[in-house]
């Protein structure tokens, strides 16, 4: 009895980590998709206005996506 308490205990321990663990990750993943989201927005529209200079779009991107995007 004592043995499967400590059991319960231990893994509701282990699930509450895991949840944990996958939340923190799901947050960094939606914040990743915001971040390209913006960028895709502010390239379209820099795009639409008649601006084609790399300078100037690099420039207008979030610099973690401006890196992946030239590392591709």
């Amino acid at each position: 009895m004592k043995n499967k308490k400590l059991l319960d205990i231990l893994t509701a321990a282990r699930m509450a980590d895991s949840l944990e663990a996958s939340l923190r990750k799901n947050r960094e993943y939606q914040n990743t998709l915001k971040q390209q989201n913006i960028a895709l927005k502010k390239w379209t529209m820099l795009n639409l206005a008649g601006s084609r200079q790399p300078s100037l779009t690099w420039q207008s991107l979030p610099p973690t996506i401006a890196a992946q995007c030239t590392a591709q």
